[in-house]
């Protein structure tokens, strides 16, 4: 894209200097020249420009690694997550099936003639 500014100025033409070199060289009369002489000039206001371009931030190759990685990371986190419920509801299930399974307990009590077991040895007594 290339883009140029423009600006206008006038001046009066021809200027004494002007006027007598004209009348002295072409012997022009200077009310000719001023309706019909005219004087163009070009001016470049900068002399430099600016180029812009746009870069990709990634080629197909990286996106595609990209797009890989991540769903690698997803797939793999959501596996370890179901095999973590999985071991969770496992133990659960044994722990329901165990109970039944378990032996009861039962319930003893010291006689009066154990007085010499346990805390009850004399160690503790003086």
């Amino acid at each position: 894209m290339t883009k140029y500014s423009t600006s206008v100025s006038y001046a009066g033409w021809p200027n004494r200097s002007t006027r007598d070199n004209i009348v002295a060289n072409h012997g022009r009369d200077p009310a000719y020249m001023a309706a019909n002489g005219v004087v163009f000039s070009v001016y470049y206001e900068e002399l430099n420009y600016q180029k812009i371009r746009q870069l990709k931030a990634m080629d197909g190759g990286q996106l595609a690694s990209n797009i890989g990685g991540m769903m690698g990371l997803f797939i793999g986190a959501s596996l370890l997550t179901l095999l973590e419920v999985w071991e969770y509801l496992w133990q659960r299930l044994k722990g329901l099936l165990g109970q039944n399974r378990r032996p009861k307990t039962l319930q003893v009590q010291a006689t009066p003639d154990d007085q010499n077991g346990g805390i009850h040895n004399g160690a503790f007594y003086k």
